[in-house]
Parts: C-alpha cells; sequence; structure tokens
C-alpha cells in the first residue's frame, strides 16, 4: 500500500488499521470493557 502510493508511510498505515479495527470490533471490545468492570467490581480483582 505504501509503494503504491495509497499510504505515506508504515506509521499511518498501522494508524489506519488500527482505527478500522476499533471501528470494526467496537461493540465487541465495549462488551469487554463492561465484563472485565463488573469482574472487578464483584471480585476485586486487578
Amino acid at each position: 500500500m505504501i509503494e503504491q502510493g495509497w499510504m505515506s508511510n508504515v506509521d499511518a498505515l498501522l494508524a489506519e488499521a488500527i482505527r478500522r479495527y476499533i471501528e470494526s470490533h467496537q461493540q465487541q471490545i465495549s462488551e469487554q470493557f463492561i465484563k472485565e468492570d463488573i469482574d472487578w467490581g464483584l471480585h476485586g480483582i486487578d
């Protein structure tokens, strides 16, 4: 993608990949954080 001019450098490519991953998995990520918070609240495990 960099060689073809789609991205200017590796950092831009990684940032876009992470952004797209978070955007497409937002519900699962949110659910995981909620489950971890509940578990911590119930059991006090850090």
